[in-house]
């Protein structure tokens, strides 16, 4: 299951705020206002990658953040993601057996210049994105 949550006022963005991050509260360019959580579902093909797309085609530009899908699961991962003007948020638990996010998902989204913002239960991993309204 996915869902998306935002607005549907293209002039409406979003900033991502990194609170322990004491040099800059709020230094990084905004985006579209809107977020696409992905949760455990499979974007990996590009058959799953088109039928995502038609399904949110009303709301694709109004993306400006994802949640990279089941933790950062190769598996589960399309490369497409890292092509998105987004930022790009993987919740994550800090020893967690499967070892997510999987190095291969955090190379593909560095490559293509994306900053990954890993969350897990550790309080200072907190990111926050701030709506210019």
């Amino acid at each position: 299951m996915t869902l998306f949550s935002g607005t549907k006022d293209i002039s409406t963005r979003q900033r991502m705020v990194i609170p322990n991050n004491y040099a800059c509260k709020c230094c990084y360019s905004s985006r579209a206002n809107g977020c696409l959580y992905f949760g455990d579902y499979n974007s990996n093909g590009k058959h799953r990658w088109k039928e995502l797309k038609r399904s949110y085609e009303k709301y694709w530009d109004l993306i400006g953040c994802v949640q990279i899908p089941h933790h950062g699961s190769k598996n589960s991962y399309n490369h497409e993601l890292a092509l998105m003007d987004a930022f790009h948020v993987v919740s994550a638990g800090k020893s967690n057996r499967f070892r997510h996010p999987h190095s291969v998902v955090i190379k593909d989204l560095l490559f293509e210049h994306k900053h990954p913002y890993i969350v897990t239960e550790d309080k200072s991993s907190t990111v926050i994105t701030r709506i210019d309204i």
